[in-house]
């Protein structure tokens, strides 16, 4: 090694091994591919979310500079192995409003709700399969910088649904490398949802 060499390429020269770049242990890794400012916010809704959530997630990329991607994951359906782009319901007899009467109610009432934001730039991605999984493939596709989730509902049914299905921050939190912001709700703020 020379004298006359840049700081960073010793540095660099330092950290390899025999088998490639070392990771120095106690070496925070952040968010993947640099810092949030300016990448997309993730806010996960689904319908008689309460409006908290979304005031959080829109203040939060307001301080970033970032578009808001309000995500919304049918869990009832599931993606077409042969399109992505389509799905499924996982019981084709049981009776549910299809996903075009779901996708046009949540983004009517996300255009209203959003109204009160006429700077913000948003967009809505109506998912379907298990929300952790299509979650995190969402953000690695978009490069999001950050998630925003809500507690679950208060109550024992809510409880035991989560206890089975598991916490999707909890999920989230261990599948990506992305901040998972979690917005505490209590029993009043499930009064006042952006739609039912």
């Amino acid at each position: 090694m020379t004298d006359h060499q840049p700081v960073h390429e010793q540095v660099r020269v330092q950290d390899q091994t025999d088998h490639g770049p070392r990771r120095t242990p106690g070496r925070y890794q952040r968010s993947p591919r640099g810092t949030m400012k300016c990448r997309p916010v993730i806010v996960a809704i689904m319908p008689g979310i309460p409006k908290p959530v979304l005031e959080t997630g829109v203040e939060y990329a307001k301080a970033m500079g970032s578009k808001i991607v309000f995500a919304h994951v049918a869990t009832d359906r599931v993606s077409s192995p042969s399109n992505p782009d389509t799905s499924h319901p996982l019981d084709p007899t049981a009776q549910r409003i299809s996903m075009e009467t779901a996708k046009s109610a949540i983004y009517s009432a996300l255009d209203a709700f959003m109204s009160d934001y006429p700077e913000a730039d948003w967009e809505l991605v109506y998912l379907s399969g298990l929300p952790d999984q299509q979650l995190a493939h969402l953000a690695h596709t978009i490069n999001a910088g950050c998630f925003v989730l809500g507690t679950r509902r208060p109550g024992f049914r809510a409880g035991v649904q989560e206890w089975l299905d598991g916490s999707v921050a909890v999920q989230l939190g261990r599948r990506q490398l992305r901040p998972v912001i979690i917005v505490p709700l209590r029993g009043e703020d499930w009064k006042h949802p952006l739609c039912s």
